[in-house]
């Protein structure tokens, strides 16, 4: 292997690893801010990220919606009928079912018309609704650190590879 060749893969390893260390990073810090247990919390009190079961949601059962079999969302509220919320569980889950526990963390954006539009939830007009998702758990976000671990390690192989190829071929003697 030449060295403009080790010297590419050198640069397509770095690459890789520059690509992953972000993600990965910002989801190893949600993990960190979500905590180890749900704590009990009041809509109104729940900080973002943090994982919490909310003890005064009330689910809105005539806004049930169910994206593509995975994903169901209600509108929400808290038992004084404020601060609205976009409840979200994973799977095909009733109103029965979803109501006794809401656990989950509050995602740091809230949500357009459009991104409700695009999971076939009617907000009613309402705008800026926050989205309270499982899917911010620790359980959830050390599933996401798989693929950038697997980046980083391809990278991180390929950038040794392609180092070393390029130190060997630098002490080479030349014909």
């Amino acid at each position: 292997m030449g060295k403009i060749t080790s010297l590419l893969m050198l640069m397509a390893g770095l690459f890789g690893l520059a690509a992953g260390i972000s993600p990965m990073a910002r989801l190893v810090t949600a993990i960190r801010t979500a905590g180890s247990e749900p704590v009990p919390a009041k809509v109104a009190e729940a900080p973002v990220g943090k994982w919490v079961t909310l003890t005064d949601a009330r689910l809105q059962c005539e806004t049930r919606a169910v994206y593509k079999d995975s994903l169901t969302f209600f509108l929400a509220t808290d038992a004084a009928g404020a601060d609205p919320f976009v409840a979200q569980f994973v799977g095909v889950v009733s109103c029965e079912v979803a109501s006794p526990s809401v656990s989950g963390a509050f995602i740091p954006d809230p949500l357009t018309l459009a991104d409700l539009a695009q999971y076939g939830v009617d907000a009613k007009g309402a705008t800026g609704l926050r989205l309270f998702s499982p899917l911010a758990t620790p359980k959830y976000l050390r599933m996401a650190l798989v693929p950038f671990a697997a980046i980083l390690l391809l990278g991180g192989g390929i950038a040794a590879y392609g180092l070393r190829g390029y130190l060997r071929a630098s002490r080479a003697p030349r014909p």
